[in-house]
């Protein structure tokens, strides 16, 4: 008996996002777009960027894009032309295992760091334009030869910092949300998403 209607193809293994992938805080963009090559990107990105570390369970990734639907007597459903993007709000969500002084920096949105004798003292402090990340991203594999997709939160921020629970036999793990935002009024929606072309001729 046939198998009956399904989509997969011979291709299928090409446009999967696999594994967990590792975030990094301010891959270089420009040098991701100007490389000709897939490694080249993806080295000369993370040259300069700050690994976050072990993460647990993966990242997520939302472009938390909203569209309200406008309404009008007679209109049986939604309407062609008839839609307005009302809210842009990305997020890039990991939990975190390292706990390094740079990653507890920025869960605490604002907060300085300075010397404290044998320690590292963090505070709170106000919100300035150095708190703000210039880039989240995830980068993992996509397909099964050697590609990889990077998903990019910009200007990002935590603004809401978590909750550090601690447990017998079990390590600290935070669930931190970076939320993007805009550059400034008019400015390009504050994410991005890098996935490598079709191959030509489906090779």
């Amino acid at each position: 008996m046939p198998q009956g209607l399904h989509g997969l193809t011979d291709d299928t293994f090409r446009s999967l996002i696999l594994d967990a992938g590792a975030v990094y805080f301010n891959i270089d963009l420009e040098a991701l777009e100007a490389a000709t090559s897939m490694d080249e990107a993806i080295a000369d990105a993370i040259e300069n960027a700050i690994p976050i570390g072990a993460t647990r369970g993966g990242a997520t990734f939302n472009a938390g894009r909203e569209l309200r639907e406008i309404e009008a007597d007679g209109q049986l459903g939604p309407t062609k032309g008839l839609l307005r993007r009302t809210t842009v709000r990305p997020t890039l969500a990991v939990t975190l295992l390292e706990q390094t002084i740079e990653n507890l920096q920025r869960q605490f949105p604002g907060a300085v760091v300075e010397e404290a004798g044998a320690f590292e003292k963090i505070t709170g402090g106000p919100i300035t334009s150095s708190t703000y990340v210039d880039n989240v991203a995830l980068i993992t594999t996509y397909g099964a030869e050697g590609s990889f997709i990077v998903l990019v939160v910009e200007n990002a921020l935590v603004l809401e910092s978590p909750d550090f629970a601690t447990e017998d036999k079990d390590e600290v793990a935070t669930d931190v949300t970076f939320v993007g935002t805009f550059a400034g009024v008019g400015a390009a929606e504050p994410w991005r998403v890098y996935v490598p072309p079709a191959p030509a001729g489906g090779d």
